[in-house]
């Protein structure tokens, strides 16, 4: 998670600073992304955290904090991957609300699989076909759609948001998922 990274394809952060965090570099990405986007036609930007994958390297500024409270090895650094993750998200949304597009911009935010450690009361977690390894959050923020704090029941799927965004830009969905608006 620090230079350099381990893109086996070829890093495209190469001759970056050598204390930048990839999650930042991410976020940052996007934000430069936001910053130039030009208001008069639509955008869908994508945004892949490589965090909280292994290798867990925690953001060095925040691993202390995780270690004072008693975290220890791979759960201090997971635990300070999440609260950089947690940054990064809340920059992008800082970026939404300053430019003005956060009222017109729908949020989704989900995992690929459960979490790597312990889920419990769920059995298993990341690689396993048990309910810890199969759950992840889904996070939408639609303003003016969907109510701040709403929660839903629906059983849905990553495979969903595809047809989703498909069907909310007038495009006739493919044979794969459902869309989520009813749910």
């Amino acid at each position: 998670y620090y230079p350099p990274y381990f893109n086996p394809g070829g890093d495209p952060y190469a001759g970056g600073a050598e204390d930048a965090y990839l999650t930042d570099r991410v976020a940052d990405d996007t934000i430069a992304f936001l910053n130039n986007y030009r208001r008069d036609e639509p955008f869908l930007a994508t945004t892949f955290f490589y965090n909280v994958h292994g290798p867990h390297h925690g953001r060095r500024d925040l691993l202390a904090k995780y270690e004072q409270r008693g975290f220890t090895g791979r759960q201090a650094h997971y635990g300070a991957m999440v609260e950089a993750t947690d940054d990064a998200i809340g920059r992008i949304l800082e970026t939404l609300e300053s430019r003005g597009l956060a009222d017109d911009t729908i949020v989704v935010f989900f995992s690929d699989q459960g979490g790597y450690f312990t889920n419990a009361p769920l059995r298993g977690g990341k690689g396993r076909l048990y309910e810890g390894g199969i759950r992840v959050p889904l996070m939408v923020r639609w303003p003016g759609k969907i109510a701040a704090g709403s929660t839903s029941d629906a059983v849905v799927g990553c495979i969903d948001v595809y047809p989703t965004i498909l069907e909310l830009v007038g495009i006739a969905p493919q044979d794969v998922g459902r869309a989520l608006l009813p749910a």
